[in-house]
């Protein structure tokens, strides 16, 4: 209709967008699969087994046990200091996945009770495992 109004015209069928604009948001996993060796094995590790942070995870659990097997004497100047950014970088996730998960519980009772209904729904051991506690 108005084509000069169009400040994102297309060439050639591609959008062409000027610097600050366009989407704001960015999918990097086509990316990350365009640089695996095998993008199809890349995708079903993700999909089926852990993902990246899941991965990092088990391996600072690891590295975190090893080094308490070790003893801090054991360790170099650089080696306390990767342990101690580990340690820093393990606190700050796990306060992230409690803020997030706090977000997630309705503020209004009886919605936290159709919440909590629906979780013994899909888990039924876990309302045996709140009477043990």
């Amino acid at each position: 209709m108005f084509w000069w109004l169009n400040f994102n015209p297309q060439v050639n069928g591609w959008d062409v967008h000027w610097p600050w604009s366009g989407a704001v948001t960015q999918d990097i996993t086509s990316t990350l699969w365009s640089r695996a060796r095998n993008s199809h094995v890349e995708r079903r590790v993700l999909e089926e087994v852990a993902s990246y942070g899941r991965q990092l995870g088990t391996l600072t659990d690891l590295v975190d046990e090893v080094a308490d097997k070790l003893g801090e004497e054991q360790l170099t100047e650089r080696g306390r200091h990767a342990r101690a950014q580990l340690k820093d970088y393990k606190a700050r996730i796990d306060r992230i996945k409690d803020e997030e998960l706090r977000r997630m519980i309705p503020e209004e009772p009886e919605e936290a009770r159709r919440l909590l209904d629906a979780l013994l729904l899909r888990h039924p051991g876990l309302s045996e495992a709140r009477l043990r506690q």
